[in-house]
């Protein structure tokens, strides 16, 4: 199933801008975690057919969402490289009610893209038909400076375990500094 996690605007009128669908599972076996399911699914091949799941699953349930509100859906990149990808996410999307200018997909980072051609062609189809992209948990595992690189993302979030140490390590301070200012500069 889904849920809702909601995006704060912190420094302006403190509401909720945007809401990030996570996947959750109503089972307490082990494949209810979802970072096991989704490890258990790629080492499987199985990717494109989870990410389908979910993206149905919080697709289908966001219907109640503001349609002013962005919808964040993660994707792992390699899920990209599935040649149907694209079409089907913009049906999907359409189909459930939401624009793809309201949606920003979150690129995860647990696998590398082993196609990076199709990878590649298949975010320019998303950025054409209006999905902005994010990059998950920067910071960790393949979300890193080379990703940033190939995806130009619209939005960076920084991982929460990098992020929990700011107020103590100069050094992450001086990382998120630098992460922001680039972004900034870069628009």
């Amino acid at each position: 199933t889904s849920v809702y996690q909601p995006i704060m605007d912190i420094q302006g009128n403190r509401k909720a801008v945007a809401y990030e669908a996570l996947t959750r599972a109503n089972t307490d076996s082990l494949l209810g975690n979802p970072g096991l399911l989704f490890s258990y699914a790629a080492q499987k091949e199985l990717f494109s057919k989870i990410d389908a799941a979910c993206l149905t699953s919080a697709l289908a349930l966001s219907r109640g969402l503001p349609a002013s509100i962005d919808l964040f859906l993660n994707i792992q990149p390699r899920s990209l490289t599935n040649v149907d990808f694209a079409e089907g996410l913009l049906s999907a999307v359409t189909t459930n009610g939401h624009k793809p200018e309201n949606v920003v997909l979150e690129l995860t980072e647990q696998r590398e893209v082993l196609n990076p051609r199709m990878f590649t062609a298949s975010l320019k189809s998303l950025k054409e038909m209006g999905f902005r992209i994010a990059v998950d948990d920067f910071g960790e595992g393949n979300a890193n400076l080379e990703m940033l690189l190939h995806v130009m993302p619209d939005f960076i979030k920084i991982s929460g375990r990098i992020c929990r140490h700011v107020t103590k390590v100069k050094v992450v301070r001086s990382m998120i500094t630098a992460i922001t200012q680039t972004s900034k500069e870069e628009g």
